[in-house]
């Protein structure tokens, strides 16, 4: 039967190993690749483990990351209308503490923009956008935009 059919050798006839085997491989080889095989298999179960358990975190974090986003987003910055209101209040400020709008007198501790710009942001130093620099930008952004309107 072995010799008839050597690709064809039922279970009730032949054990596992030379059901198996291959008539050019003796049983010790074939056990050498057996043990080897049941090992790389073991190991790939065991990578596959491991990969499920760090995809699981990453759509942990990448949940988290959304949701932080989420809220960052919701107190993020002003929306266009918001931040043209904002610059338009500025430059209202602005003209009326220069006295430029009638029956409205110069304020007389501010000679100049710059003056002004000087003692905000020292007197509310380590306030967010309060800086010489920041102001010294937006004033005339606001200037701008109300004057485009």
């Amino acid at each position: 039967m072995e010799k008839a059919f050597p690709n064809e050798k039922p279970a009730f006839l032949f054990d596992d190993i030379e059901r198996s085997s291959h008539t050019a491989i003796s049983a010790d080889a074939y056990r050498g690749l057996k043990a080897e095989h049941d090992t790389l298999k073991k190991r790939l179960e065991n990578a596959k483990s491991e990969y499920k358990k760090l995809r699981d975190e990453k759509d942990a974090i990448e949940s988290e990351r959304n949701s932080l986003k989420a809220t960052v987003d919701k107190m993020g910055a002003p929306g266009e209308r918001a931040e043209t209101t904002y610059q338009n209040i500025i430059a209202a400020l602005l003209d009326f503490i220069a006295g430029k709008l009638p029956g409205i007198e110069k304020h007389p501790s501010f000679t100049s923009e710059a003056k002004l710009i000087e003692a905000i942001a020292s007197h509310y130093r380590g306030y967010s956008g309060l800086s010489q620099s920041n102001l010294s930008r937006k004033f005339p952004e606001a200037k701008r935009a109300l004057q485009s309107q």
